[in-house]
């Protein structure tokens, strides 16, 4: 019989292939799956035969290829419903696990921070991470493939995704490096990722007050973005909790910047009630305030969460 003609993909497959790209070992899969090794490997051989194409570039660095990097979406979504069905039916054996998104441009001590304090939720249930660009995490949240979201400046965005949990205010800087001048009437050299919120943001502030300028460095990763500003390159709007000793704010060469909304979004059908004691976690890790919990809207008490959706507010 040939495997490709099958018309059923086996869940415990997808699983599978889901956890160990996700974590990038066939060991740290075992362990969750409780399988061995060989068995992982077996289910993901068969997963490949019967769709007929390579998930990974090699076994491995594990990377996905592009049509296991398609895959995955579908994938998570399919796993996720099966194992909501199953809860409802009260067969489930498995514990929940809880999707939390994270920027890509996080830092590492917020994130330990995160870690450390949400790792698991309310009834045992496992919290998985990732992190990612801000227009991937929106639209998982609303594919149902993630259920929790840290997003910033929130105002800018074409649609709200799923509900707000949790909001503040975080003032956006021009940063740059003590040794670098900015003579006056001179183009202000700029670093920025291409498309992203802060460089629409800078763009119009300079645009507006007719400053020249032009893009000395731009890249995906944001540690190589932060080592162009510290190295002299030019200068970086980012949010103050991202601004680090090396680097100094600009204060009078710029024009000023304004605050952005971030806050925790949580997707569409998420039981609120059960989860408000993880959700309230990490909106205390993840608050610039010094870690004090900011109001969450819309949250009234045990009633659970009345579901309203806030505007755009920049």
């Amino acid at each position: 019989m040939d495997l490709r003609q099958s018309n059923h993909i086996p869940v415990e497959l997808l699983r599978a292939f889901v956890v160990v790209a996700e974590s990038k070992s066939f060991a740290t899969a075992a362990v969750s799956l409780n399988l061995t090794e060989s068995t992982i490997s077996a289910q993901l051989k068969r997963l490949r035969d019967l769709l007929g194409g390579n998930l990974f570039e090699n076994d491995h660095s594990l990377r996905l290829t592009r049509w296991g990097m398609h895959l995955l979406n579908h994938a998570r979504r399919i796993v996720g419903m099966n194992d909501e069905l199953l809860a409802l039916a009260g067969r489930s054996s498995r514990p929940a696990q809880l999707a939390v998104g994270l920027p890509a441009w996080m830092d590492e001590r917020v994130l330990a921070n995160v870690f450390t304090r949400c790792v698991s939720g309310p009834s045992g249930e496992r919290v998985g991470f990732r992190c990612n660009h801000t227009e991937v995490l929106i639209k998982e949240l609303e594919n149902k493939t993630l259920d929790v979201a840290f997003l910033c400046n929130t105002g800018a965005m074409p649609r709200t995704p799923g509900t707000q949990f949790s909001h503040w205010s975080e003032q956006l800087y021009w940063i740059k490096s003590p040794r670098l001048a900015l003579p006056p009437g001179a183009p202000i050299p700029l670093i920025s990722l291409t498309g992203t919120n802060p460089e629409r943001v800078a763009l119009k502030a300079l645009q507006d007050c007719n400053m020249p300028f032009y893009i000395a460095f731009s890249g995906p990763d944001w540690s190589a973005r932060r080592a162009a500003v510290a190295g002299g390159l030019g200068v970086l709007a980012t949010i103050g909790r991202l601004i680090t000793p090396d680097v100094e704010i600009v204060r009078d060469a710029l024009p000023d910047l304004p605050a952005v909304e971030t806050g925790l979004f949580v997707r569409d059908g998420l039981d609120l009630r059960r989860f408000a004691p993880l959700l309230n976690r990490l909106s205390d890790a993840l608050d610039p305030r010094g870690w004090s919990k900011p109001k969450p809207t819309g949250f009234v008490g045990k009633t659970g969460f009345t579901g309203k959706k806030r505007p755009a507010l920049i």
